[in-house]
């Protein structure tokens, strides 16, 4: 596994569709591929282009159940709720803007946790603390690189200054 040095961007708020879940961790490959095949259906039935690489948002911390957004970001919001009747569940969500920091994590997923790990480090060296749930954006295909090692996910953190 390699985490990439933690770098400090600004991001501009990012329309998406998304599934929401709340699973056992061994059921997120399972919600993912059904957000992942979902999204781009709604996506092109709403007449929106997807603009970036698949992502899960994670608003809580894991225990038991894992709670999670997968989807894309799309060029404009859709009004899509994921209520009763729309496909899959997907509904529109935003991407935090403001101060990012980013770390690129290479290798399997189950190893992304060191990466979040130093990225929580790194800030309290900086004086910085979390200020929003953290985003992966999955740069890697595994059906395209069948190598864990060498898959590609970018880890992005809302942050502040602390106080």
């Amino acid at each position: 596994m390699v985490t990439s040095p933690v770098e400090i961007v600004t991001l501009a708020p990012q329309p998406a569709l998304a599934v929401h879940g709340d699973v056992a961790p061994p059921d997120l490959p399972s919600l993912f591929g059904r957000a992942f095949s979902a999204v781009p259906a709604a996506a092109a039935a709403a007449g929106v282009d997807l603009v970036g690489p698949p992502f899960g948002l994670f608003p809580s911390m894991p225990g038991e159940t894992v709670e999670v957004e997968a989807g894309f970001p799309v060029s404009a919001a859709t009004g899509a709720t994921g209520g009763t009747g729309e496909a899959e569940g997907v509904h529109d969500l935003l991407l935090p803007g403001g101060e990012v920091a980013q770390a690129l994590h290479t290798g399997p997923y189950d190893k992304v946790v060191e990466t979040y790990a130093a990225m929580e480090s790194w800030m309290g060296e900086q004086g910085m603390v979390p200020a929003g749930p953290p985003w992966e954006s999955y740069l890697s295909d595994p059906e395209a690189e069948p190598d864990p090692q060498q898959w590609r996910t970018l880890v992005c953190w809302p942050v502040a200054r602390g106080a």
